[in-house]
């Protein structure tokens, strides 16, 4: 509703909630349960605007936080903040993935799976999806360079296979002088989010 409300155009894909040990499990969907005590919530989904998405992931927990979910919280967000960071045109995707990974490196071995893309391209998109098919992805593998007006999702949920997941994404636009910020973090405060630019 509020996505039609704000002018989205249509839903490239229906918007993901999954509760509790759905939010470990990767384009799950919900089955329908209550919110529980120490639940964790994830949610994905995306405006669309004359056939452009701008993704957004967000996880929230009911009640008190773990430590570890505060702790691959705030990887996933500080992975998110280096990227744009060092994210410029001409940077190679796979330099800013390597740095990336050393941000992640503390929980690397707890979390499962994970994909280590750190960004994919997004663009004009048509259901089922908002991938970009270039194929262009913010990782290891990719010696290729940004260029400006590239856009990219960075989708940094960390999960526990079957268990929870935690984390945040943003898609981001590389600029002339580095990058534009498209999508705010629904868990900041609302002074700071006022201050970007989003869908």
């Amino acid at each position: 509703d509020a996505m039609f409300r704000a002018g989205s155009h249509l839903l490239t894909m229906q918007p993901t909630v999954a509760l509790g040990y759905r939010s470990g499990l990767a384009h799950s969907q919900h089955d329908g349960q209550a919110l529980e005590e120490g639940d964790s919530l994830f949610i994905e989904l995306s405006g669309n605007y004359r056939h452009y998405s701008a993704p957004l992931m967000y996880t929230a927990t009911i009640g008190p936080v773990s430590d570890e979910r505060n702790e691959f919280h705030d990887v996933s967000r500080r992975v998110v903040d280096t990227i744009i960071e060092h994210a410029r045109p001409g940077v190679p995707a796979c330099d800013l993935a390597s740095k990336a990974c050393q941000v992640l490196r503390p929980i690397e071995d707890r979390i499962q799976p994970f994909h280590y893309i750190f960004g994919y391209s997004v663009g004009i998109s048509f259901p089922p999806h908002w991938l970009e098919e270039s194929g262009f992805h913010i990782r290891a593998t990719n010696p290729e360079p940004l260029q400006e007006g590239m856009v990219f999702h960075l989708p940094l949920i960390m999960r526990l296979l079957g268990r929870y997941g935690a984390g945040t994404s943003r898609t981001i636009e590389i600029s002339a002088t580095g990058v534009r910020i498209l999508t705010a973090d629904p868990t900041l405060s609302l002074d700071v989010r006022c201050g970007l630019e989003h869908i």
